[in-house]
């Protein structure tokens, strides 16, 4: 199988910092990969030539924020999560210099029916290994999206793995008892937006998780309005798709935080459902 990769790189915006040395080791920053609402991703490599990135948090953002993704990758750190190298400040800014884990699930477009499915379950393998991993130490991701989950590719463009990034919201579940705080806006649950439904944090990652691999399945990007979510229209869109993921998506994205399955149930229901289909690493162009 092979993705045909969206094309969303800046190759004439670099840092000011071009290199660095920490901790004794050198580095070296690249041009822009890719921009969010805190902070900008630049290609990076070290002195052995290893594959990295930076994560640059722009000066003025708050320290809590960045200190916050710091702890986080550090304690999740898994073979679904970034190897974080290093970090330092310089000029207000904060860099998180990190293993680069491929490209965003938004940039990666497959052909046909048959490799979105396959893709969509590599995914899922992924995503739902490192979900297993946080909800099991009482924490949430909060922002699971098509740009924080990343697809590795071999040299032949197969797929290779799967990495969560961004762990700038993640947090104790606990914490939601004094309200949502940061999360992804990227088709917040219907309880973001009605608050006489529960908030369970697990309970969110695997709504995000379900309106991910609707994402992967459909091929196209999505954009539910306010009133879409709490007529619960990314459920019914994941049941009218048909076929065998349908119906764990929809239990995914169940209006009642309480009815969704852990990351766990989710994997056990999707593999049951698609027990005949190839897994995706075994898959040919």
């Amino acid at each position: 199988m092979k993705g045909v990769l969206v094309q969303a790189v800046d190759k004439d915006h670099f840092p000011t910092l071009r290199t660095a040395t920490v901790h004794g080791a050198r580095y070296r920053f690249g041009y822009q990969l890719g921009r969010g609402a805190f902070s900008t991703v630049f290609k990076a490599t070290d002195e052995w030539g290893n594959p990295l990135v930076v994560k640059i948090y722009d000066a003025g953002i708050k320290e809590e924020v960045w200190r916050n993704e710091v702890v986080q990758l550090r304690r999740f750190r898994c073979p679904w999560v970034p190897h974080l190298h290093a970090s330092f400040q310089h000029q207000n800014a904060t860099y998180l210099i990190m293993q680069d884990s491929g490209h965003a699930v938004s940039r990666c477009n497959f052909d046909s029916s048959e490799q979105r499915q396959r893709a969509a379950m590599f995914v899922a393998r992924g995503l739902l290994q490192a979900l297993i991993l946080i909800h099991g130490r009482d924490h949430f991701h909060a922002d699971i999206n098509p740009e924080n989950v990343l697809i590795e590719l071999d040299s032949a463009r197969k797929l290779k793995g799967v990495k969560l990034i961004d762990f700038a919201f993640c947090r104790p579940a606990a914490s939601l008892a004094k309200g949502f705080g940061h999360m992804a806006q990227w088709t917040p649950p219907p309880e973001y937006f009605d608050r006489s439904r529960p908030a369970i944090g697990p309970t969110i990652d695997i709504y995000h998780t379900g309106v991910l691999l609707l994402r992967v399945l459909k091929g196209k990007a999505l954009d539910y309005s306010e009133a879409e979510i709490l007529a619960d229209q990314p459920q019914r869109d994941a049941l009218q798709l048909g076929g065998p993921f349908a119906e764990p998506l929809a239990k995914a994205m169940a209006p009642a935080p309480d009815q969704r399955p852990s990351a766990l149930e989710l994997w056990r229901l999707l593999r049951v459902s698609l027990a005949d289909l190839k897994p995706a690493r075994d898959a040919r162009p």
